[in-house]
């Protein structure tokens, strides 16, 4: 195996040295014997308590270990983005202060992580007010499951939310398109974690699930934001961002999470249970925007969101409790209940929904707009391109899309203008009239990419004139290297290409060529021919009506 780390273990802090103490000395501890394997990076958010010393202190007697300290508090959305600046490593974990890693997990997990190159990996969690890395003891062994997308979805909901809950693997958020840009569009929410962890449940590859509990984490030591709004507002927004058309996948993340976590969490804010909580209102209304699609929802959180707040200080049984009068009150309002409360979450249903309705009306009209505005930008655009709502474009002063186009979701279309090997890039992406793109097709042009007309393309296709360094030069660093763009890509009018294929630089495919799903083009494929495998290879040759 390869001596390079594989995981770096990342530590956003502010203000608790008491519990960074804890947390770098059971690091210390269970990385002894591991440094080759593992980085350890603190995020110091600017605290002006005992926290950089504490940091210092374990510097000075492990060399795996390094720091980053904020000039100002930047907020923790924007530490967490810093520390993850910092990973230059295969996967990362980040793990909040206050939390532990299990005894014995991180060699256990290094092991995994080098033999079998997950996606994702959830780590279970056992919650408690004090912790103590004693509270359980040492992990011998983890049995990870394997799961598809939605059964994964639906197991872990909400604790996609919990940063110490995760390990993710660096490459494939890479391959998702997920950028330091486009994290930080997640600055503000609270969950700026869920910019790494949502995408990658689409992948469909390694989504992995550690039976045992590997983290030892400090319950209700959270506050000085609006709780209720984060969970019941910037959460659903965040999931139904990341999957605009994937109900099966939305219904996944909140329909659990409606009926099995909301409800004890609005309990515990009423109860006063988080400290420094702000104030809140109008939660109910928003609330039932983002959720009301979900019986789940009417039937378990919005009655826990109108019930009035639990006082712990009164006794179970008050004197008029004990009276006759007490006892018909009591009656004459469980009755009233049983009956309004149907009515009006009937009522209030279908307000929300018709609410809900206009306001993906007016949704869909801002996203019509907003594609149009990126339509002007192009150098060049003809009449009816139809992009999907979640296109990403970069470098659109560089790209010509001719009329009649059309693409389902996840659209990426890049153009860079940057320093490669062979002198600065000037890219030219071309498209050609009538031109189709099925889901997930991705298009990194940094030389010149012509696409004729008549063109069909099916889903995940990849379509690129460079790539990271030199092939001729050993380079350990790939990323801070320059691109190499070797040559050009040209695509004749009416190809078809299947499923999964991979158009690389050099490639030149002749008019009406069909190539087929999951193969790999570096070559030139003559016109009306069929070519499959990796390289693609010529397997037939079209017959042309008469």
């Amino acid at each position: 195996m390869s001596q390079e780390p594989i995981l770096s273990i990342l530590i956003p802090t502010f203000n608790r040295s008491q519990y960074l103490r804890k947390l770098l000395f059971q690091l210390s501890r269970e990385t002894k014997g591991l440094e080759a394997w593992v980085r350890i990076i603190i995020s110091d958010n600017c605290s002006s308590d005992e926290t950089p010393t504490t940091v210092l202190e374990f510097l000075a007697g492990n060399p795996h270990f390094a720091s980053v300290r904020q000039d100002s508090n930047i907020g923790p959305d924007r530490n967490f983005l810093a520390v993850m600046e910092n990973c230059n490593t295969a996967y990362f974990w980040m793990i909040g202060d206050d939390d532990l890693p299990r005894s014995g997990v991180i060699r256990l997990l290094i092991d995994y992580l080098n033999r079998e190159k997950p996606t994702l990996v959830y780590l279970p969690s056992l919650w408690r007010s004090i912790i103590n890395a004693s509270d359980l003891p040492e992990i011998e062994s983890i049995s990870p499951k394997v799961l598809g997308p939605i059964d994964y979805a639906s197991t872990i909901h909400v604790y996609t939310t919990y940063i110490s809950a995760w390990i993710v693997n660096m490459d494939a958020l890479r391959d998702q398109g997920v950028d330091s840009k486009r994290l930080a569009k997640g600055i503000g929410t609270s969950f700026v974690q869920l910019g790494w962890i949502l995408p990658l449940l689409r992948m469909s590859s390694k989504l992995t699930l550690i039976d045992e509990t590997c983290v030892l984490a400090t319950g209700g030591n959270t506050g000085g934001y609006r709780i209720l709004t984060t969970f019941c507002v910037n959460y659903p927004d965040f999931v139904r961002r990341t999957f605009p058309f994937e109900d099966r996948m939305r219904s996944a993340l909140l329909a659990p999470f409606a009926k099995s976590y909301l409800p004890s969490l609005i309990d515990s804010v009423k109860a006063g249970d988080f400290i420094q909580t702000p104030q809140e209102s109008a939660v109910i209304p928003k609330a039932i925007l983002r959720l009301g699609w979900y019986r789940e929802f009417w039937r378990y959180t919005l009655p826990a969101l109108v019930r009035s707040a639990p006082h712990k200080s009164e006794p179970t049984h008050s004197r008029v409790s004990t009276t006759l009068f007490g006892r018909f009150k009591r009656k004459v309002k469980r009755s009233i209940r049983a009956k309004v409360q149907p009515i009006y979450a009937k009522i209030m249903r279908r307000v929300a929904l018709d609410l809900a309705a206009d306001l993906e009306l007016q949704r869909a009209e801002g996203n019509r707009r907003r594609i149009d505005e990126e339509i002007r930008k192009f150098r060049q655009a003809g009449e009816r391109i139809e992009l999907p709502l979640d296109t990403e474009i970069v470098g659109h002063q560089f790209l010509s899309i001719g009329s009649n186009f059309n693409a389902t979701r996840g659209l990426r279309l890049h153009c860079w203008q940057t320093q490669t090997f062979e002198g600065m890039s000037c890219p030219s992406l071309i498209i050609g009239d009538r031109v189709f793109f099925n889901r997930e097709a991705y298009i990194s042009c940094a030389k010149i990419i012509t696409i004729g007309s008549d063109s069909l393309f099916g889903s995940n296709v990849l379509i690129t004139d460079n790539y990271h360094g030199s092939t001729k030069l050993a380079d350990l660093s790939r990323l801070k290297s320059p691109l190499s763009c070797p040559a050009i890509i040209e695509i004749e009018q009416g190809v078809w290409v299947g499923n999964n294929v991979c158009i690389l630089p050099g490639a030149h495919l002749g008019k009406g060529c069909i190539i087929g799903a999951n193969s790999v083009v570096n070559s030139r494929i003559p016109a009306f021919s069929v070519a499959v495998g990796a390289p693609a290879r010529v397997i037939a040759t079209l017959q042309l009506q008469e």
